[in-house]
């Protein structure tokens, strides 16, 4: 982390403070068990990548919009129902606190990893 490197930073003219490490390193993830990044997948197609602090409830909405049809995603159009739909974790918390050597990692991290696989895949 940044610290003690500058005394002053302006972005546009106006002074920056770097967070504390407690924003990007913090227990503040609701479920710890279940959160990280995952795919889904239509016919072993990637369709999708997003992260989840309950990455198991949000399957179940997105599998709901599937079923049902949703107006905020084209993606939930592209299959009649959700029976070809398939769900993986590309990437689990755990995992995260193992590369980065965090214990709890934050949502903020666990976005970060979401972030780096959208524009690696």
């Amino acid at each position: 982390m940044i610290k003690g490197v500058c005394t002053k930073l302006l972005i546009n003219n106006e002074l920056y403070h770097f967070p504390e490490p407690s924003f990007y390193f913090s227990n503040k993830v609701a479920n710890l068990t279940t959160s990280g990044v995952y795919g889904i997948y239509l016919d072993g197609t990637l369709l999708y990548v997003g992260s989840s602090s309950d990455v198991i409830a949000r399957w179940k909405q997105h599998n709901e919009c599937f079923k049902n049809g949703s107006p905020t995603s084209q993606m939930y159009t592209l299959t009649a129902g959700a029976d070809r739909i398939v769900y993986k974790t590309l990437l689990t918390r755990e995992e995260i606190e193992q590369q980065v050597g965090v214990q709890n990692p934050s949502m903020w991290l666990i976005e970060l990893a979401e972030f780096c696989y959208i524009h690696a895949l």
